[in-house]
């Protein structure tokens, strides 16, 4: 438990002292020529994903007791249930935000590796502060021939949680009935569709 929240502690490090630098070249004839054929999603068993709201899911269809909970959360079973679910759900907002921006004739194919995945809990953010976060590379490929049009590596999307004893109340309750992992899922797709045309 100790090298995990190390884990976790390390990855939340990285994510906050994070500039994002990374620039394309494509022009605006470019990206009108393609059309969204595909969108790929792997979470692999090494990606980190901490406090994934999505378990609730698994959970509500296994009656397991309250104080099995934490047990049952870090099975095979489970933990590859939440790979599959996360990538469906990036594979979805992935979708919907570029499947309307290409319009085009060339066939291309978004590919997206998950790296980190964490919704910080409310006792980390009342001790040292937190927020939500995913990092993923994402690269463009062209369809037919799997030649690399454009790569993002370690593309990162933070979604700002309140912190603090007041700061994680009220957040508990906006969190009920807002999903943070859709917001952070939704923010990633959207952050990449912006960093493409530019905007």
């Amino acid at each position: 438990m100790f090298l995990r929240f190390i884990a976790v502690m390390s990855l939340a490090w990285a994510v906050s002292g994070c500039v994002t630098t990374n620039q394309h070249s494509l022009s605006g004839s470019d990206l009108q020529s393609f059309k969204l054929a595909e969108v790929r999603v792997v979470v692999p068993p090494e990606a980190s994903i901490v406090g994934y709201d999505g378990i609730n899911e698994y959970l509500a269809g296994r009656n397991v007791p309250n104080y099995e909970l934490n047990a049952a959360t870090e099975t095979e079973e489970a933990k590859q249930w939440t790979r599959d679910h996360l990538a469906a759900r990036i594979k979805g907002a992935m979708q919907q935000n570029l499947a309307g921006t290409f319009n085009g004739n060339r066939p291309v194919r978004a590919e997206v590796t998950v790296h980190g995945f964490m919704l910080s809990s409310a006792v980390q953010r009342i001790v040292v502060g937190g927020n939500y976060h995913m990092v993923a590379d994402v690269t463009l490929v062209d369809a037919k021939t799997g030649a690399v049009i454009v790569a993002y590596p370690k593309m990162v999307h933070v979604v700002q949680a309140l912190n603090g004893w007041a700061g994680a109340i009220v957040q508990a309750a906006y969190d009920a009935a807002n999903s943070p992992g859709e917001r952070v899922v939704k923010g990633f797709a959207e952050q990449y569709r912006g960093w493409l045309l530019k905007t």
